[in-house]
Protein backbone atom coordinates (compact mmCIF):
# COMPACT_ATOMS: atom_id res chain seq x y z
CA UNK A 1 0.00 0.00 0.00
CA UNK A 2 2.71 2.38 0.32
CA UNK A 3 3.99 1.69 -3.09
CA UNK A 4 0.36 3.05 -4.16
CA UNK A 5 0.44 6.36 -1.63
CA UNK A 6 3.89 7.17 -3.17
CA UNK A 7 2.95 7.00 -6.53
CA UNK A 8 -1.30 8.20 -6.26
CA UNK A 9 -0.96 11.00 -9.17
CA UNK A 10 0.86 8.33 -11.43
CA UNK A 11 -1.85 5.87 -10.73
CA UNK A 12 -4.77 8.51 -10.88
CA UNK A 13 -3.28 9.33 -14.94
CA UNK A 14 -2.96 5.66 -16.14
CA UNK A 15 -5.98 5.31 -14.90
CA UNK A 16 -7.38 8.48 -16.69
CA UNK A 17 -5.72 7.71 -19.65
CA UNK A 18 -7.13 4.18 -19.70
CA UNK A 19 -10.55 5.86 -19.61
CA UNK A 20 -10.14 8.07 -22.14
CA UNK A 21 -8.40 5.29 -24.81
CA UNK A 22 -11.78 3.30 -24.03
CA UNK A 23 -14.19 6.04 -24.79
CA UNK A 24 -12.07 7.20 -27.87
CA UNK A 25 -12.00 3.41 -29.61
CA UNK A 26 -15.74 3.43 -28.55
CA UNK A 27 -16.19 6.95 -30.56
CA UNK A 28 -13.83 5.73 -33.75
CA UNK A 29 -15.21 2.40 -34.03
CA UNK A 30 -18.77 3.49 -35.75
CA UNK A 31 -16.42 5.46 -38.00
CA UNK A 32 -14.48 2.24 -39.47
CA UNK A 33 -18.15 0.53 -40.59
CA UNK A 34 -18.88 -2.80 -40.35
CA UNK A 35 -16.40 -5.39 -41.84
CA UNK A 36 -18.60 -8.24 -42.21
CA UNK A 37 -20.95 -6.72 -44.93
CA UNK A 38 -19.03 -5.52 -47.89
CA UNK A 39 -21.46 -4.00 -49.48
CA UNK A 40 -22.66 -1.50 -46.47
CA UNK A 41 -26.13 -0.43 -47.23
CA UNK A 42 -25.99 -0.99 -50.94
CA UNK A 43 -28.13 -3.62 -51.35
CA UNK A 44 -31.37 -2.43 -49.12
CA UNK A 45 -34.39 -3.73 -50.91
CA UNK A 46 -32.22 -6.54 -52.43
CA UNK A 47 -34.59 -8.85 -50.42
CA UNK A 48 -38.26 -7.38 -52.64
CA UNK A 49 -36.66 -8.52 -56.37
CA UNK A 50 -34.74 -11.78 -55.15
CA UNK A 51 -34.09 -13.47 -57.86
CA UNK A 52 -34.67 -16.66 -57.70
CA UNK A 53 -33.36 -20.72 -58.26
CA UNK A 54 -36.02 -21.30 -60.69
CA UNK A 55 -35.74 -18.15 -62.70
CA UNK A 56 -31.60 -18.97 -63.24
CA UNK A 57 -32.32 -22.16 -64.02
CA UNK A 58 -35.09 -21.80 -66.55
CA UNK A 59 -32.98 -18.95 -68.08
CA UNK A 60 -29.95 -21.24 -68.52
CA UNK A 61 -31.76 -24.72 -69.64
CA UNK A 62 -34.34 -22.59 -72.44
CA UNK A 63 -31.20 -20.59 -73.74
CA UNK A 64 -28.52 -23.75 -74.38
CA UNK A 65 -31.84 -25.30 -76.17
CA UNK A 66 -30.68 -22.85 -78.80
CA UNK A 67 -27.95 -24.38 -81.16
CA UNK A 68 -25.98 -21.59 -81.29
CA UNK A 69 -25.16 -21.35 -77.66
CA UNK A 70 -22.81 -23.70 -76.62
CA UNK A 71 -22.78 -23.06 -73.01
CA UNK A 72 -23.81 -19.83 -70.38
CA UNK A 73 -22.85 -18.97 -67.52
CA UNK A 74 -25.02 -17.21 -64.72
CA UNK A 75 -23.22 -14.66 -61.54
CA UNK A 76 -24.71 -12.75 -59.42
CA UNK A 77 -22.10 -10.43 -57.14
CA UNK A 78 -24.44 -7.98 -54.79
CA UNK A 79 -26.60 -5.71 -57.94
CA UNK A 80 -24.26 -6.94 -60.76
CA UNK A 81 -25.52 -9.60 -62.93
CA UNK A 82 -22.73 -11.33 -64.65
CA UNK A 83 -23.89 -13.92 -68.29
CA UNK A 84 -21.29 -15.65 -69.87
CA UNK A 85 -22.48 -16.69 -73.40
CA UNK A 86 -20.39 -18.90 -75.21
CA UNK A 87 -21.24 -19.37 -78.54
CA UNK A 88 -19.97 -21.31 -82.32
CA UNK A 89 -17.77 -19.26 -84.14
CA UNK A 90 -20.06 -19.08 -86.90
CA UNK A 91 -22.87 -17.05 -85.22
CA UNK A 92 -23.45 -13.54 -86.41
CA UNK A 93 -22.63 -10.62 -83.68
CA UNK A 94 -25.97 -9.39 -84.41
CA UNK A 95 -27.31 -12.89 -83.74
CA UNK A 96 -25.69 -13.04 -80.39
CA UNK A 97 -26.57 -10.11 -79.28
CA UNK A 98 -30.13 -10.51 -79.91
CA UNK A 99 -29.51 -13.66 -77.79
CA UNK A 100 -28.14 -11.10 -74.80
CA UNK A 101 -31.51 -8.79 -75.78
CA UNK A 102 -33.76 -12.00 -75.01
CA UNK A 103 -31.96 -12.83 -71.75
CA UNK A 104 -33.77 -9.56 -70.22
CA UNK A 105 -37.32 -11.36 -71.19
CA UNK A 106 -36.27 -13.89 -68.13
CA UNK A 107 -36.22 -11.06 -65.67
CA UNK A 108 -39.46 -9.07 -64.30
CA UNK A 109 -39.11 -5.40 -64.72
CA UNK A 110 -38.30 -4.47 -60.97
CA UNK A 111 -35.28 -6.64 -61.46
CA UNK A 112 -34.36 -5.13 -64.92
CA UNK A 113 -34.56 -1.74 -62.54
CA UNK A 114 -32.69 -2.77 -59.79
CA UNK A 115 -29.92 -4.84 -60.96
CA UNK A 116 -27.40 -3.61 -63.52
CA UNK A 117 -26.42 -6.52 -65.84
CA UNK A 118 -23.12 -7.21 -68.01
CA UNK A 119 -23.07 -10.15 -70.77
CA UNK A 120 -19.99 -10.88 -72.24
CA UNK A 121 -20.45 -12.99 -75.48
CA UNK A 122 -17.42 -15.05 -76.51
CA UNK A 123 -16.08 -18.08 -78.94
CA UNK A 124 -15.93 -21.59 -78.69
CA UNK A 125 -13.02 -21.00 -81.16
CA UNK A 126 -9.97 -19.06 -79.49
CA UNK A 127 -9.32 -17.31 -83.59
CA UNK A 128 -12.21 -15.54 -83.24
CA UNK A 129 -12.16 -12.14 -85.00
CA UNK A 130 -15.05 -10.41 -83.50
CA UNK A 131 -15.35 -12.33 -80.65
CA UNK A 132 -15.59 -11.51 -77.30
CA UNK A 133 -17.73 -8.77 -76.94
CA UNK A 134 -19.17 -7.07 -74.31
CA UNK A 135 -22.45 -5.73 -73.50
CA UNK A 136 -23.69 -3.55 -70.43
CA UNK A 137 -27.07 -2.68 -69.12
CA UNK A 138 -27.38 0.00 -66.29
CA UNK A 139 -30.77 -0.35 -64.25
CA UNK A 140 -31.54 2.97 -65.48
CA UNK A 141 -31.46 2.18 -68.97
CA UNK A 142 -33.82 -0.48 -71.44
CA UNK A 143 -31.10 -2.10 -73.45
CA UNK A 144 -27.33 -2.99 -73.33
CA UNK A 145 -24.84 -0.89 -74.55
CA UNK A 146 -21.92 -3.02 -76.67
CA UNK A 147 -18.49 -2.34 -76.45
CA UNK A 148 -16.11 -0.21 -79.39
CA UNK A 149 -14.81 -3.66 -80.46
CA UNK A 150 -17.50 -5.35 -81.55
CA UNK A 151 -19.15 -2.18 -83.61
CA UNK A 152 -15.86 -1.26 -85.52
CA UNK A 153 -15.78 -5.02 -87.01
CA UNK A 154 -19.19 -5.07 -87.78
CA UNK A 155 -18.54 -2.44 -90.59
Amino acid sequence: MKFIKKHKIEFIALFTIIIICILGYFAVKPLLGNDSNKYGNRLDGIENVKITDEQVKKLTSEMEENKDIKSIKYDLQGRLIYIILEVSNETAVDVSKGYANKILNYFDDEQKTYYDMQVIIKSDSEESEVYPIIGAKHKTSTSFIWDNKSTKKEK
